[in-house]
């Protein structure tokens, strides 16, 4: 199946975003390792502005600033809707490493405490040692082998240690996300002598009896108010002409969904036989399965 887009676009979905700022003194387009160059010879140059999200960083809080909306984010998403990637890539997981290194320099070997926060500020630090040597020899002018290779085994053991830590923290919440449920479920379904609960709210609630018939229509007749159902009824057997039976007046009930449509068949039953025991004598006249107008 073919890609959709352009080539042009679909180079820019691949491209992983760059940071670009802009100087807030002489609206100067920099890349991110040419800010510390450029604020020591701009005098007007207070702060920088990402090009992407807008946000203004001052002084040196820009380095903090290592990734960005993407284009088709910035670009596409009035179009079209851009997919989400909940999972950080490799490189940002190994950028987020580095980061992590330059904040706490004190936990770092004393002779590359001064190292940490430059490697961090250039951005794009490669994860592959051959390319890390090289990045450090030709960025930073490090050509002594031995501190390289002691900040490569310091930044990868705490990538090991930071991947360890996000699995057992996922690890921990899947288990207590699973055990949670299960608890519930058990402490509401056993009681202290090991019965359930609702057969011993039964036991207690009604031994040996079962719950009668007036008291579902109780329950039917709080959930609606006797007006309606005084109503509803009185219009189900003018409607048939002043006199019908009580089947038909379930069903003219039925049928108001807005009204009954939450209630049961035995609900509604409960309901209109609860409804012409009100009116009977006063507005209906009942006899046996026959219902008719009081005249």
């Amino acid at each position: 199946r073919r890609p959709l887009g352009s080539p042009l676009q679909r180079a820019l979905n691949r491209r992983k975003p760059m940071v670009f700022f802009v100087c807030e003194g002489c609206n100067e387009s920099l890349k991110k390792a040419q800010v510390d160059r450029h604020a020591a010879r701009c005098r007007a140059c207070w702060a920088v502005t990402c090009v992407d999200c807008g946000k203004t960083f001052p002084d040196d809080e820009y380095r903090s600033h290592t990734s960005c909306i993407s284009e088709a984010e910035k670009y596409e998403k009035s179009t079209r809707a851009v997919p989400k990637t909940k999972k950080q890539g490799p490189h940002e997981v190994w950028m987020e490493v580095v980061e992590t290194a330059s904040k706490n320099v004190a936990d770092a070997p004393p002779r590359i405490q001064g190292w940490l926060p430059k490697i961090q500020s250039l951005g794009n630090v490669p994860r592959v040692e051959r390319k890390f040597r090289n990045f450090l020899g030709n960025s930073l002018r490090l050509r002594d082998e031995t501190i390289v290779t002691e900040i490569w085994q310091y930044l990868s053991e705490l990538k090991s240690r930071q991947k360890a830590e996000k699995q057992e923290a996922t690890a921990e919440k899947d288990t207590a996300g699973s055990k949670a449920p299960e608890t519930e479920a058990v402490a509401k379904a056993e009681t202290p002598n090991g019965e359930t609960s609702k057969k011993a709210d039964v036991h207690r609630a009604s031994p040996g009896k079962k719950r009668s018939r007036e008291d579902a229509s109780d329950e039917a007749g709080r959930s609606i108010p006797e007006k309606v159902w005084d109503r509803v009824v009185q219009k189900a057997v003018k409607k048939k002409g002043g006199s019908c039976e009580k089947k038909e007046i379930r069903r003219f009930v039925a049928k108001r969904r807005k009204l009954f449509g939450t209630l049961s068949a035995e609900e509604i039953r409960d309901g209109v036989m609860q409804t012409l025991r009100r009116l009977r004598n006063r507005h209906l006249d009942i006899q046996g399965k026959t219902v008719s107008i009081k005249t």
